[in-house]
């Protein structure tokens, strides 16, 4: 477990000689819309594979902490557990990054508007802040050991996330079959999965339309499928309502 060092005395020094600032950092976000798939060229896929998808969802940058953290300062503590998902946020007047969460508790016991924040210099972990009232700062309160920690990249759960996708399930007889699932907030909709079966043309290519999506598929059987996309999905997924316990969906840098 890491701890800040000196603590106590450092955030009495800086308490009483003033030293507060204004935080102006935001999220560091991007958007992802699209498909992993390349439209109008021939794609060999397996039984079980996913052969058109589509996409559209937030992804927030930050670090998990590989050890728990905790420091104690003047007006609170802070806590963070192993693993602990801190978002980036970066100032755009001086570029300063800093890695934030809801982890800090103030003496009152009210933890609205509070967040604790370590701040990287020239790619280290050498302080931190702490949020409140939004945007005022206690600190910098350095840190006396260097924190085990990851980077990933996340879902924004604040923010709706939807993702269509068409697996290959094989064939049966003269048959193809398919199952297409939606998924919003990480979860699937059992409303919106559900299995597709069309016949295939003998000695040509079959054509196959479903969700404004188009596909020509040269020859398919129990175990493999190529195929082409002719078209692929359009933004048919609508949005759902964010819900706060959704999974987080994690990858590594």
């Amino acid at each position: 477990m890491k701890k800040a060092s000196s603590l106590l005395a450092l955030t009495s020094a800086l308490f009483f000689s003033g030293c507060f600032g204004t935080f102006l950092a935001v999220p560091l976000t991007s958007q992802r819309d699209g498909s992993d798939m390349v439209a109008e060229e021939k794609i060999v896929k397996d039984v079980g594979d996913v052969i058109l998808n589509a996409y559209n969802y937030s992804v927030l940058e930050g670090i998990k902490l590989q050890e728990e953290f905790s420091a104690s300062v003047m007006l609170g503590t802070v806590s963070v557990p192993p693993r602990a998902f801190l978002a980036k946020y970066v100032d755009p007047d001086t570029e300063t990054s800093y890695y934030c969460g809801n982890y800090f508790t103030p003496i009152t016991g009210k933890v609205k508007d509070y967040k604790f924040c370590l701040t990287e210099d020239l790619d280290d972990l050498d302080s931190f802040i702490v949020v409140y009232n939004k945007n005022k700062t206690m600190g910098p309160y350095e840190l006396e050991d260097t924190i085990s920690y990851r980077k990933v990249k996340r879902i924004d759960i604040s923010k709706p996330f939807q993702k269509a996708e068409l697996i290959f399930d094989g064939t049966e007889k003269n048959m193809i079959i398919f199952t297409y699932r939606e998924f919003a907030n990480s979860f699937e909709r059992p409303s919106f999965s559900s299995q597709i079966r069309y016949y295939l043309k003998k000695n040509r290519p079959t054509m196959i339309s479903y969700k404004n999506a188009r596909i020509k598929i040269y020859k398919a059987d129990a175990q493999r499928i190529t195929y082409k996309i002719i078209r692929p999905f359009d933004s048919y997924v609508q949005p759902e309502q964010t819900a706060a316990d959704v999974d987080e969906f994690e990858v590594d840098f």
